[in-house]
């Protein structure tokens, strides 16, 4: 069955798409942030998980919502290892 696109979910991804493109313009300038590599990598999934999204209203709807589903698991448990790295190693210096 084909399903139809939601609105909030287009405007979710265009302005992710701005802040996706903000990342690869300051890309050097978020080197700055302590493992921000992981808290990228955080993004990319995250921003994966809402293109997925979109994409499920035109095929794939019950894969795509899975896909879906697993690239938010994966966004989570990369944001709570970055938090560990982060606060713990700041606890480790003092």
């Amino acid at each position: 069955m084909f399903s139809v696109i939601q609105e909030d979910e287009l405007i979710t991804l265009i302005v992710a798409c701005f802040v996706f493109l903000f990342i690869l313009l300051k890309r050097e300038d978020l080197k700055g942030i302590p493992y921000g590599g992981i808290l990228i990598l955080s993004y990319i999934l995250l921003f994966l998980g809402w293109t997925v999204t979109v994409l499920e209203g035109f095929f794939l709807e019950k894969a795509m919502n899975a896909l879906e589903h697993f690239f938010y698991m994966a966004n989570i448990g990369v944001l709570m290892f970055w938090c560990y790295k982060f606060f713990y190693s700041h606890r480790q210096k003092e």
